[in-house]
């Protein structure tokens, strides 16, 4: 029963009386609904309010039980009609995030968007005037229920339209603060490492680009200076090199002059002309002065030469110090782009994310607004369909009686037109007729008229509810527009964060290749910086072992002269004891003579004569005790020194032999020496070749052969025997690596078993 009342017929408690000149009218059909006009109201959309919100009131709660007690006594479908507050209680607009003010302006969600408007009733219209008298006795019929229920929705409507008051406050403070929020211009915030972040309307990957060229043009800028003051290096050291080549020939002249010279001196003391000894050995002198000076001189140019090197040595820790700067540039950037790609991707999610749950909150609420539209427009179609019916159903007799006096009217005209005589009868009955007519159609008429008001309000209605629809379909379109915008900004922060770490590969791999390089240049000028410092130790080694030779010599040459004195003492001590030996030879002959005269003389009483003799050899014995001792001191001198000059003998030797280890030694570093030397000059030729310097190439040949030949006479004359690792020592030019590519490293380190520290750690 109860759903027969709630779901009853539109039409239900209307009873519709006919006139009564209308005979044999049909049965009425089911009543319209007593509160199909009573309670049927639009609510439209109104402009916001602008004004300042008051302090937003504490939500309402849900309404005490004898609200919803006397909501269930409505009997009526009232969807969107008869309420003064249509609109539903919504949540509080979320406050825009702060990465949301980041957004580009034409990605930005509307300052007032469609489907949070609060829309405002218009002013509930009076029921609709019913005077055909036909709608008032069925209006009448139910006035006593109405009434009823009128009081309690009167209360019900009040306590609704205060909450809609509330709720429209809420509304518009939260919009007017996203509005006001959103007018904010924001400038996003630096990142850790110092790259600036773009600020709303500027392009934060054109600014990133333009920063990497930035460090690339740095990077390049100093590897061109370093790469010209390694030029002009190069320059000088060539030129350096040719003077000291030009040095080093005429030392070789002169000291062949010199040995020639020498040779002569000794074909000509041979042949004992010491005339042309005297000139050869003036010359001699004068070619050794002249031998002197250029070695001094060459040994000036080794001086410059080295510091060239130590020069472009030092050119080249600078080029590897810049290359390593410019990849911890480049690392250091591709950290921060990537870190900015995923901040860019990771802010487009939480907006997007953010703008998605609010453009489905819209969706939701639009998709009410919606159903609730539907439900509306059902019912006024179903109004209308009503209201037409229900009039169709008041006049259908007189239309029918009109349909009828009209035939009748034609066949009566008919009859006129064929009784001609009945002329004035029928034109009575006409007249008649005619007048009856009118008064059909002025019932008609008023019929009408009387629910022309009713009519045109729903009209109206239906206008209103057109409007609103299409409202509804714009706010659809807005929301699909925005939602489209946030695919669209999602799509482009994802193509730059994309972008970015392409970006950021492209520069890893850059600052990978760079550190390659730079451990190629490392490793290669590792080898050629030993090389270097090998041949200046062997240089160094050799000098001083020479030193060692020359005092050597100057020992042995002191020691000869030491030598010769002692073999002049000698001999002369040699001649002085044999002189004491005749003497005492003599002495030991003459005393027995001696005593056979002094017998004689004594036998013959010459006793003056025997006086003398004993005198004499008193005197000799004397002479010989004399001569004796020495002789005795003489033979220990001479035995001291022999024993000095055999100790002298002997440090000759040992110092002959010293200076012949001395000499092999540095004849062993001087053969390291000049191989070093000739594989820097092969590896010197290789980079002129390489540079299309052919004359530079073939002098640079010429020397290391020359060097080589030199090496090679050492070897055989001292028989050197060389080291194992020789053969497979590689020597680089510092100019080559300075200058080369890297492709041509890598060939030259692959060639030379020369492994990448980076390869060889991973």
């Amino acid at each position: 029963m109860a759903s027969e009342e709630s779901n009853g017929s539109l039409f239900e408690g209307m009873v519709v009386f006919t006139a009564d000149e209308v005979p044999s009218a049909p049965p009425p059909p089911p009543p319209l609904h007593e509160d199909l006009f009573s309670d049927l109201t639009l609510q439209i959309q109104t402009p916001l309010d602008r004004t300042p919100p008051a302090p937003a009131p504490e939500p309402i709660g849900n309404p005490p039980p004898s609200r919803q007690a006397s909501r269930k006594k409505k009997r009526a479908v009232r969807v969107g009609y008869a309420r003064d507050n249509a609109v539903p209680e919504e949540p509080p607009l979320p406050s825009p995030s702060p990465s949301f003010a980041a957004l580009p302006a034409e990605l930005r969600p509307p300052t007032e968007p469609s489907a949070f408007r609060t829309a405002s009733r218009l002013p509930q219209e009076s029921p609709l005037p019913c005077d055909h008298p036909g709608l008032d006795v069925a209006a009448t019929a139910h006035s006593d229920v109405r009434r009823e229920e009128e009081g309690e929705e009167e209360e019900l409507e009040e306590e609704e339209r205060d909450e809609a008051q509330v709720e429209g406050g809420d509304s518009c403070a939260a919009l007017r603060a996203v509005a006001e929020e959103e007018k904010e211009v924001e400038v996003a915030p630096l990142s850790d490492s110092g790259v600036a972040l773009p600020a709303e309307k500027e392009d934060a990957f054109g600014s990133i680009e333009e920063k990497l060229a930035l460090i690339r043009s740095r990077i390049s800028g100093k590897l061109d200076s370093i790469r010209h003051r390694a030029a002009a290096a190069t320059a000088q050291r060539k030129e350096l090199r040719r003077r000291q080549r030009k040095v080093a020939g005429n030392v070789n002249s002169a000291s062949a002059r010199y040995r020639e010279l020498e040779m002569e001196l000794e074909e000509a003391c041979e042949a004992e002309n010491f005339e042309r000894a005297e000139r050869i050995s003036e010359s001699l002198a004068a070619a050794e002065r002249e031998k002197d000076k250029l070695l001094i001189a060459l040994k000036d140019a080794d001086v410059e030469c080295d510091a060239v090197d130590s020069e472009m040595q030092e050119v080249l820790e600078l080029q590897v110090a810049a290359e390593e700067e410019g990849v911890t540039l480049l690392q250091q950037f591709a950290k921060d782009a990537t870190d900015y790609a995923n901040l860019v991707h990771k802010n487009a999610e939480e907006i997007s994310a953010k703008e998605l749950e609010s453009w489905e909150a819209s969706m939701e609420l639009l998709e009410i607004k919606k159903l609730e539209m539907d439900i509306q427009s059902t019912l006024v179609l179903e109004a209308r369909a009503g209201l037409d019916e229900a009039i169709e159903q008041l006049v259908e007799d007189d239309r029918r009686q009109q349909n009828m006096l009209k035939r009748k009217g034609d066949v009566l005209v008919k009859e006129l037109g064929e009784l001609l005589e009945l002329v004035r009868l029928k034109e009575v009955e006409i007249a008649d007729n005619d007048h009856q007519i009118q008064e059909v159609e002025k019932r008609i008429s008023n019929v009408v008229a009387e629910f022309n008001v009713t009519q045109a309000s729903i009209d109206a209605k239906h206008a209103n509810l057109q409007s609103a629809q299409s409202n509804i379909d714009s706010e659809s379109e807005a929301l699909i527009i925005k939602k489209n915008k946030i695919d669209d900004f999602l799509s482009v922060a994802e193509q730059k964060s994309s972008k970015l770490m392409e970006l950021a590969g492209v520069t890893s791999d850059e600052a990978k290749t760079r550190q390659d390089l730079v451990g190629l240049r490392k490793n290669l000028a590792s080898s050629c910086l030993k090389s270097m410092q090998d041949r200046v130790s062997l240089g160094k080694m050799e000098e001083k072992i020479m030193e060692d030779v020359q005092r050597l010599k100057q020992q042995i040459a002191s020691a000869r002269i030491s030598l010769q004195e002692l073999s002049s003492m000698r001999a002369g001590m040699q001649q002085e004891i044999g002189s004491f030996q005749e003497r005492i030879s003599f002495i030991n002959k003459r005393g027995p003579e001696l005593e056979a005269e002094k017998k004689v003389a004594a036998a013959a009483r010459n006793f003056k004569e025997a006086g003398r003799i004993a005198s004499e050899a008193k005197v000799l014995n004397s002479e010989k005790e004399d001569l004796q001792n020495r002789w005795d001191k003489a033979v220990i001198d001479l035995e001291k020194l022999e024993l000095e000059i055999r100790a002298t003998s002997d440090k000759i030797q040992e110092s002959e032999g010293l200076i012949l280890l001395k000499e092999k030694e540095a004849a062993k570093a001087g053969y390291k020496k000049l191989r070093l030397i000739s594989a820097a000059a092969r590896a010197e030729r290789s980079y002129a070749l390489e540079m299309g310097d052919f004359e530079e190439g073939n002098m640079l040949l010429q020397e290391a052969a020359a060097t080589e030949s030199k090496a090679k006479e050492l070897q055989e004359s001292y028989s050197l025997q060389p080291e194992e690792d020789e053969n497979t020592q590689h020597v680089v030019s510092i100019a080559c690596i300075t200058n080369l590519a890297a492709q041509h490293l890598a060939e030259m380190a692959s060639s030379f078993n020369i492994l990448n520290g980076s390869e060889s750690r991973s």
